[in-house]
C-alpha cells in the first residue's frame, strides 16, 4: 500500500463496511480507473483543454520566483545538479521515487531566495516566501513539503519540537527529513559558489558508505562545510561513511 493512502485506509474501509450495510449488499466491485481518467475523458470528450502541460507549468512557476528572488541563480542551478546526483545514487538506501525528485530539485532551485529579504535566518525567509508564493501547477502538500525542504537546508534539523514539521504527516516528514539531508549535503559543496566540485557520487560496499567528492582547486571550504552540514545524512544511513576527493 502506498504509504500516503495506508495512513487514511482504515477511513475508507469503514466507509464502505458501512455503505454495504445500509445497501444490504454482499460485496463491492472495485473499478479498475479512477477520477484522473475520468477528467482525461472528460477533456477529450469536449475536444482536449488548452492547458500547459503540468510538467512546465510547475517549472515556470519555480523559474519565475527564482528570477525574481534568487541572488545567486548559478549557485543555486549547481546546488540542484549535486542534488539530483547525490539522489540518484541514494534511491536504494531511501526508496524514493520521481517525485520525490522532483520535489529536491524544486527545493534546491529555491534554496536562497530568503537572502532577498536577509541573510540572518535566510532559510525560514525562504520557507515563508515559498509557502506564499502561490506556486502554480502544486497541489498544497507539495508546495508545504517544498517549503519544509528549504527551512531545512540549513540550521538545526528537522524535529518533532518545531510545530510546523511536527503537523506534517508522517509520511512527508521522511521525505522532508531525507531530502533536506541530501540539499544540505550538496549546499555544502558549493561553500565558496564557484562550481569547483563537478560530480558527487555515494557508493555503498557492506557496512560501509563513501561519498566521493570530484573536482579541482581548493576545495577546503567545502570539506569543511560538509563536516557540519553532512551530519543529517550521515545519520540517516546509520553507517559509516568514507569521504573521499578526487580529480574530475
Amino acid at each position: 500500500m502506498d504509504p500516503k493512502r495506508a495512513e487514511v485506509l482504515h477511513v475508507g474501509a469503514s466507509w464502505v463496511a458501512a455503505l454495504l450495510e445500509w445497501l444490504g449488499a454482499a460485496q463491492v466491485r472495485c473499478l479498475p480507473v479512477g477520477l484522473r481518467e475520468g477528467m482525461v475523458w472528460q477533456a477529450l470528450a469536449r475536444g482536449g483543454m488548452a492547458l500547459p502541460v503540468l510538467a512546465d507549468r510547475r517549472k515556470a512557476s519555480v523559474d519565475a520566483l527564482a528570477a525574481k528572488l534568487d541572488p545567486d541563480p548559478g549557485h543555486s542551478r549547481h546546488v540542484a545538479y549535486l542534488a539530483d546526483q547525490l539522489f540518484t545514487d541514494l534511491v536504494p538506501e531511501f526508496e524514493l521515487g520521481d517525485p520525490e525528485r522532483e520535489l529536491l530539485g524544486y527545493a534546491a532551485r529555491l534554496h536562497d531566495i530568503g537572502l532577498s529579504l536577509s541573510e540572518k535566518g535566510h532559510h525560514k525567509h525562504g520557507a515563508y516566501l515559498v509557502t506564499n508564493a502561490k506556486l502554480a501547477g502544486f497541489w498544497p502538500a507539495e508546495t508545504e513539503a517544498i517549503s519544509h525542504i528549504v527551512r531545512y537546508h540549513r540550521g538545526k534539523p528537522p524535529s518533532q519540537s518545531h510545530e510546523a514539521f511536527a503537523l506534517l504527516k508522517p509520511w512527508t516528514q521522511h521525505v522532508v527529513e531525507k531530502l533536506s539531508a541530501i540539499l544540505r549535503v550538496a549546499d555544502a559543496l558549493d561553500r565558496t559558489r564557484r562550481q569547483s566540485v563537478r560530480r558527487v557520487r555515494m557508493t555503498s560496499d557492506g557496512d560501509e558508505m563513501t561519498l566521493k567528492v570530484m573536482g579541482s582547486g581548493d576545495l577546503k571550504p567545502e570539506l569543511e562545510s560538509l563536516k557540519d552540514k553532512g551530519k543529517l545524512l550521515f545519520r540517516l544511513l546509520d553507517r559509516e561513511v568514507a569521504v573521499e576527493v578526487e580529480e574530475p
